[in-house]
């Protein structure tokens, strides 16, 4: 309904059941029996967001993009101002807005994401004032969404693609996890973006999360940033690939360590040696010794609770 609500209309609300099991599909058939912007496609569940994702995209006929979950929702001027900013700034591929965290039960848990996540101050030197609350990101905006973090979110990007002449506006289905933070980077890569520092939606907190996962969470998150570490070798300077090794070597770190709590050795030691080989350190060598321990003494340790 967040959606429907907008003070800017023009817009088709393109909406893709992926094998939802409630009552969703009923209430917005209903809703869309007397509003003709709503389209609904059906699918067999796919298990990723990804695949849904693209197939409203294969259909979608706008010059902007936007996105939405369905236990998300946006402020009702969300559309309007951040039309409003592409229009005045044609420079820009897209561009994407701050956002609060709100508990499952809908309540405001009084955190704002990229506040929360000091990025004006992180980011200052990619960023530029424009007007107003707006800010342009410059042409590297992608190194910072590399080293730091995405900033851009699902929910809070909307996307100019008639400014991407030839770019795969898809996301890559092969991720399950980070199949998102691909496409913000490439569309980093692409163009510029402009940031509107002004919460416009809420991102509701469910803890049956895809990302809940650790080990899928984990070992998605290793897989995107070695493939992102390698597209963007040739465009960082030496200091900026060796910051980013690092943050690599961070995630098979709390990889390694899953895997060794399950007591899967093998893969827990295959992760600490790239751990090591990315950014080698005394810690490591002692992570790597103890996936040595026979499986039997480290049961019996933790039997004793040691």
């Amino acid at each position: 309904m967040s959606v429907i609500n907008q003070t800017f209309a023009n817009f088709e609300l393109i909406f893709v059941d992926d094998g939802s099991t409630d009552s969703t599909l009923a209430l917005v058939k209903a809703i869309a029996y007397s509003d003709p912007r709503i389209i609904i496609v059906t699918q067999a569940n796919e298990g990723r967001p990804s695949i849904a994702r693209n197939r409203g995209l294969g259909i979608a006929r706008g010059e902007y993009i936007a996105f939405l979950d369905s236990d998300d929702f946006w402020l009702p001027d969300r559309l309007e101002k951040m039309v409003s900013g592409l229009d005045r700034h044609p420079e820009w591929v897209a561009a994407f807005h701050d956002l609060k965290f709100v508990a499952a039960d809908g309540h405001d848990l009084g955190q704002v994401y990229l506040v929360e996540a000091d990025f004006l101050t992180k980011a200052k030197c990619w960023l530029s004032k424009v007007d107003g609350s707006w800010f342009g990101c410059d042409q590297r905006f992608f190194v910072f969404m590399s080293l730091f973090y995405a900033a851009v979110h699902t929910q809070s990007i909307i996307i100019a693609r008639s400014r991407l002449p030839g770019f795969n506006l898809t996301f890559n289905e092969e991720f399950i996890i980070c199949e998102d933070t691909d496409l913000w980077i490439r569309l980093a890569l692409a163009g510029r973006l402009g940031f509107l520092n002004e919460v416009l939606s809420g991102y509701r907190q469910i803890e049956t999360s895809i990302t809940c996962d650790q080990l899928r969470f984990a070992s998605q998150s290793v897989n995107f940033h070695r493939h992102n570490l390698k597209r963007i070798a040739g465009l960082v300077s030496n200091n900026e690939r060796r910051r980013y090794e690092c943050k690599l070597a961070n995630y098979l770190r709390d990889l390694g360590f899953i895997y060794y709590e399950r007591l899967e050795f093998h893969s827990s030691r295959m992760a600490y040696r790239q751990a090591l080989k990315l950014d080698g350190k005394l810690t490591d060598l002692l992570a790597l010794g103890k996936t040595c321990l026979p499986k039997s003494m480290l049961q019996g340790f933790r039997a004793r609770n040691w």
